[in-house]
């Protein structure tokens, strides 16, 4: 990378932190731009990551855990959507990860298997930034939501991170900081079957819900007009 400054070049070697204030200022520019222009600051974004990639197997500059949880921020389905909409001489990138799948969920779930291909940790930023992705789409949330509590890795040291941290059972772990994100999603339509599924995964796997999760809940029983179940929530 080159810079003039007061007629004096200056070579400067990027490294992550530089990459990830590329991603970062992508995700920044994104706030008030329409959804096509959103759609070519994603594209922008992925290319910057995928450069960060091929350069792990040297050893230097590769991608960390901030790197995908920012593209995860910029993330949509509107941008997926608008760039399907464009003509093929809009397309900056045939190789892109948006354009090589026709499900939105499939994007979200490649960037996760890039992480692990790359020995990338996963945190509970990654997933909730994947899971708010999903817009509207609370089955998408849902599937994300699976791919975590199955994220041996994550649920390792989201209970390693309680341990040392003295916190009492997963409720202040990420586990339910995630679920509670896919809550939020399946809240905003009133999707119960989803609530409900979200809820039985946390069981399964030993986690409480918490204050937040409570509020998504009675958010979701709102939104379909079941007042005497909140109530009966409550009373509980």
């Amino acid at each position: 990378m080159e810079t003039n400054a007061s007629s004096d070049k200056t070579l400067v070697e990027p490294n992550t932190w530089v990459y990830n204030a590329a991603i970062a200022a992508c995700s920044e520019s994104n706030q008030q731009t329409q959804s096509k222009a959103k759609a070519a600051n994603l594209l922008t974004a992925l290319k910057i990551l995928e450069k960060m990639e091929k350069f792990t197997s040297n050893g230097a500059n590769g991608p960390d855990t901030v790197s995908y949880n920012t593209v995860f921020s910029l993330l949509d389905a509107t941008s997926f959507n608008a760039l399907k909409e464009m003509n093929d001489d809009d397309k900056t990138d045939e190789m892109s990860r948006l354009k090589r799948h026709d499900r939105f969920a499939d994007v979200v779930i490649d960037l996760l298997d890039s992480m692990r291909e790359h020995g990338i940790s996963r945190d509970a930023i990654t997933y909730y930034n994947a899971i708010m992705a999903c817009g509207l789409d609370s089955q998408d949330a849902l599937e994300i939501f699976r791919l975590c509590i199955h994220d041996k890795d994550f649920i390792e040291n989201a209970t390693m991170k309680d341990s040392q941290l003295h916190l009492k059972g997963r409720a202040a772990s990420g586990v339910v900081f995630v679920a509670n994100a896919a809550l939020s999603v399946a809240s905003i339509t009133g999707d119960m079957p989803v609530v409900s599924e979200v809820v039985a995964d946390l069981s399964s796997i030993g986690a409480n819900m918490n204050s937040e999760s409570i509020r998504h809940i009675v958010r979701a029983l709102g939104n379909i007009g079941d007042c005497e179940m909140i109530l009966a929530l409550l009373i509980c």
